[in-house]
């Protein structure tokens, strides 16, 4: 049977990053489809989407794209008797594609199924076993994809050069939600009281073991020793609260699960960002801190410093007294935070927009439908300039 229609899914993604992809691909949809636009079939696009990307969408997206909620698990069957042209999963793993599309495009940012365990990450042997075994499911899923997008060139050419992946893998790199230049979007937060004289560096995260949640106390404890106080402000649910170690909740404040127009609030009520992370494909987290002119503190690791360059203050993840050093003397030093501040300005000038990743996912579904071989010419748009460069279409 033949159908021109669309699928847009968001309906695996449950916490963390992949929602505020989700919900901020979402909002500037319904920006276009509001506007001028050249994408003929997105009045016959259906948006299924779970709970939780639903709970971070602005109140004008839900109005005009009038999503299907349907919290499915990765691996559930769908259900539906609808035909579609195309399927985009924005992030997958997709385990079971919906069975009745004919082009398969999926996003994909499953670090922990393309990488080994990091360095300083500490598994049981049950739970790299689960990973393991997880991680190879994950890869067969996106084999099974007519096409990929990812956000990062090196977790493309790990998927290509290690894993053999030979679909065609897109670029599409993560970008700040343009509700942290709105403020009059920003929602507010119950925040922890402050004390005086003691920094507080916020972590907007969940509690995934190669978070390196645990570092916390340590820094901590290696600043006590020096005569300082750091507090670090961290977004977990009351459950994952409550499954971290007394020293973590000791040097730490919950404010619990955010939405993406709570995030900025809590960003501009902190001293700065820590972002200790062991592992990622790309994570906004810094580049939010930035856009809050507030310094970041942050691994150092390629995944920081391909996209962040020199902004933030680098740290050893696994290494407490040095990363206590370091961030005392920025906090210490005016200038130096200035600096940071300024530099993180000048490598957000540089990135692409929320609007230009929308344009980017849509010119990607917009291919796919046409059947064509090659690229469609762009929409109308006010995008910038360097999108294409930004945003090859085709693999390296």
């Amino acid at each position: 049977m033949n159908s021109d229609r669309v699928l847009i899914r968001a309906t695996s993604q449950r916490a963390g990053g992949g929602v505020q992809v989700a919900a901020s691909f979402l909002d500037e949809v319904a920006r276009l489809r509001r506007g001028d636009h050249n994408y003929s079939w997105l009045s016959r696009t259906d948006f299924w989407i779970s709970s939780a990307v639903h709970d971070s969408l602005a109140a004008e997206t839900v109005h005009e794209l009038q999503p299907r909620v349907a919290d499915h698990r990765p691996w559930q069957r769908v259900s539906s008797d609808q035909h579609y042209r195309v399927s985009f999963a924005v992030f997958g793993p997709e385990y079971r594609p919906h069975p009745l599309a004919g082009f398969h495009l999926a996003g994909y940012a499953d670090v922990r199924s393309v990488y080994g365990v990091p360095r300083g990450e500490e598994l049981s042997r049950s739970q790299a076993l689960r990973w393991r075994f997880r991680g190879a499911i994950s890869r067969s899923s996106i084999r099974r994809a007519d096409e990929l997008v990812v956000e990062s060139a090196s977790f493309r050419r790990t998927l290509q050069d290690r894993w053999g992946i030979s679909a065609p893998i897109h670029l599409v790199p993560n970008v700040v939600n343009r509700v942290v230049y709105t403020p009059d979007s920003w929602e507010p937060v119950k925040l922890p009281m402050r004390e005086a004289g003691v920094a507080v560096l916020s972590y907007v995260t969940r509690a995934y073991s190669h978070k390196n949640l645990e570092f916390l106390p340590r820094l901590h404890a290696a600043a006590l020793s020096r005569g300082r106080q750091l507090r670090f402000w961290v977004s977990l649910s009351d459950d994952e609260w409550a499954r971290l170690s007394p020293e973590f909740r000791a040097a730490c404040d919950n404010v619990g699960v955010l939405r993406s127009a709570q995030v900025p609030t809590v960003l501009a009520a902190a001293d700065g960002a820590i972002f200790p992370s062991l592992l990622e494909s790309f994570s906004v987290s810094p580049l939010e801190s930035f856009a809050m002119q507030r310094p970041c503190f942050a691994s150092d690791r390629t995944f920081v410093r391909d996209s962040c360059d020199d902004a933030p203050c680098y740290i050893d993840p696994l290494d407490p007294e040095s990363s206590a050093d370091r961030i005392l003397h920025v906090l210490d030093d005016p200038d130096e935070i200035k600096r940071m501040v300024t530099r993180g300005r000048q490598v957000l000038q540089r990135l692409p927009s929320a609007s230009d990743r929308a344009i980017a996912y849509l010119g990607l579904i917009q291919t796919a439908w046409a059947g064509a071989s090659h690229p469609l010419a762009p929409p109308r748009t006010t995008s910038r300039p360097r999108l294409a460069r930004l945003f090859p279409v085709s693999g390296p």
